[in-house]
């Protein structure tokens, strides 16, 4: 079965990076978009090394640390899941981790999954 990585064990330490970020159009990024774009980096043909996608995916929240430390704890965090986003590639599963007929609240679902396909995208 696959893991739900709503659920990974990371997500409160990276949401807690995210809740101080601003991604520049008032909006607060969210943690379904980070796992988007995750999912977007591992399905994309070549190969693309932390390097390369790094900074793109700081600049788009707005993520900015205020010490080295911080930036460790979110790196800390941020590499096991796209670790597990790219094991789950590996095992060809699907990286989508949303089952809207399985939701109890179809507008919240429905919102974060948008949210998801933004990063994705």
């Amino acid at each position: 079965m696959a893991e739900n990585l709503l659920q990974a064990p990371e997500r409160d330490a990276i949401e807690a990076f995210l809740r101080q970020s601003d991604s520049g159009n008032g909006e607060r990024p969210s943690y379904e978009r980070l796992l988007g774009f995750l999912s977007g980096v591992v399905i994309t043909p070549g190969h693309f090394m932390p390097s390369e996608w790094l900074q793109p995916l700081l600049d788009f929240n707005g993520i900015v640390f205020d010490n080295i430390d911080d930036a460790n704890r979110f790196m800390g965090a941020l590499m096991p899941l796209y670790n597990r986003v790219n094991a789950a590639r590996l095992r060809n599963e699907n990286l989508c981790p949303f089952n809207l007929s399985e939701a109890p609240d179809l507008d919240v679902a429905q919102r974060l999954a948008t949210e998801w396909g933004i990063g994705l995208h």
